[in-house]
């Protein structure tokens, strides 16, 4: 099967895993949401199974209570893949991935030419979103669901559910009931629009600088036997791998692959032109990097961030977080 077959029925998942979100979330007809205290989002059986199975959930809820519970399963569905595999979740199934994967691939003003080339190289930047998972999981330690806010299944869901869909209701009248109003729908809808939005500068901001998921994804893929296997004798320096990458992990011959950040899309071996790139199992050479290069003081720091937040939060009317019994 060729990379150009793969791509194709990468596309395809993602068509058809965002339709089954949407879907579900729909049939929840989102007034459950509206019961949800602050950091949550609780939608009933089958819209859940997307929460079910999202690690960076299950690790927090499990900190969070000090205890496990039998939905943790679920997350294995996720985890056991990435090991051996690396983030196929972020460029096959993530909801709020294929969003920004859609809107990314727009031509803007600040990604033409070279400038799309530059913006698609690895940047330290890109390292923020393990000192944000770090500072998620100290706080759940201390017994805050604070990654809720930040988790993309939630944060899609809870973005949909009580800001995008009922301003479409409100001009549209797409839904067949009476959609529910909700006081930070308008503050909800600018986030998430705003998400969608930095993917015209650069592709995918929120999953290469911020994803909570993606970092733990991208942690657990450090494991992965499969990787990106580089031939720079039969690279002849177009670029073109780098026109379409998702993840900023440079495949380019050369560079040093930031495996941690790939999110097998396969654009860069689908699109280059001599064969220069391929995926396989225990690729040969040393062109991997095993995990994040991370700064210790900023890691210092990100834990500090979670240690702090709580009490904040808990000291702020209308963002406190209750500990959980």
């Amino acid at each position: 099967m060729g990379y150009a077959t793969l791509t194709r029925i990468r596309r395809f998942s993602q068509v058809a895993f965002f339709a089954l979100f949407l879907f579900l979330l729909l049939k929840t007809q989102a007034p459950e949401a509206s019961t949800a205290p602050p950091g949550e989002i609780r939608l009933p059986y089958p819209a859940s199974i997307f929460l079910q199975t999202d690690p960076l959930v299950a690790i927090v809820t499990a900190l969070s209570t000090r205890a496990l519970y039998k939905g943790l399963i679920w997350s294995l569905v996720i985890i056991i893949p990435t090991v051996f595999l690396g983030r196929f979740f972020c460029g096959w199934i993530c909801p709020l991935g294929t969003l920004n994967h859609f809107i990314g691939s727009w031509n803007s003003e600040k990604k033409r030419g070279p400038r799309l080339i530059e913006s698609n190289r690895y940047k330290g930047w890109q390292r923020l979103k393990y000192y944000i998972l770090a500072a998620l999981l100290v706080a759940a330690l201390l017994g805050s669901s604070l990654a809720g806010v930040l988790d993309p299944i939630a944060l899609t869901a809870r973005s949909l559910a009580l800001s995008i869909l009922p301003g479409l209701n409100y001009s549209l009248h797409v839904l067949d009931f009476k959609q529910p109003y909700f006081r930070q729908g308008f503050l909800l809808g600018m986030l998430f629009l705003a998400i969608l939005a930095l993917n015209l500068r650069v592709t995918r901001f929120w999953c290469r600088a911020l994803c909570p998921l993606g970092a733990l994804l991208g942690w657990l893929s450090r494991w992965s036997i499969l990787g990106l296997e580089k031939r720079p004798r039969h690279c002849e320096d177009c670029n073109r791998c780098l026109l379409h990458c998702q993840g900023g992990d440079d495949p380019i011959p050369g560079a040093k692959w930031r495996k941690a950040e790939c999110h097998l899309c396969l654009n860069c071996v689908n699109d280059c032109p001599e064969g220069g790139l391929r995926f396989k199992f225990f690729p040969k050479g040393d062109a991997t990097v095993a995990g994040p290069d991370l700064q210790r003081r900023k890691a210092i720091a990100g834990l500090a961030a979670g240690a702090a937040a709580l009490p904040l939060l808990r000291s702020t009317p209308g963002l406190a977080v209750e500990a959980s019994d």
